[in-house]
């Protein structure tokens, strides 16, 4: 799911706030991907969930305000 977040996100070049979702999707998927199960008990597992909520939530800020909130007005500028 997060690398058809990150290729969708990427595909649409005309929206110039993307590439920070773009990022923060990457990030994500590799804290989650290359984590050791070994690190994250040691790192503490509330510690791992916490890092992992607070990508997810700065995900939501990010696709959020790029596709929801945005300025029409800037959006319209010329």
């Amino acid at each position: 799911v997060l690398t058809d977040l990150r290729d969708e996100i990427s595909s649409r070049p005309d929206t110039p706030r993307a590439g920070r979702i773009g990022k923060l999707a990457g990030r994500l998927r590799a804290r989650l991907e290359f984590a050791q199960m070994d690190e994250i008990i040691d790192d503490s597992l509330h510690a791992t969930i916490q890092q992992v909520e607070s990508l997810c939530g700065q995900i939501h800020t990010a696709i959020y305000s790029t596709y929801i909130t945005y300025s029409v007005d800037h959006e319209l500028a010329p």
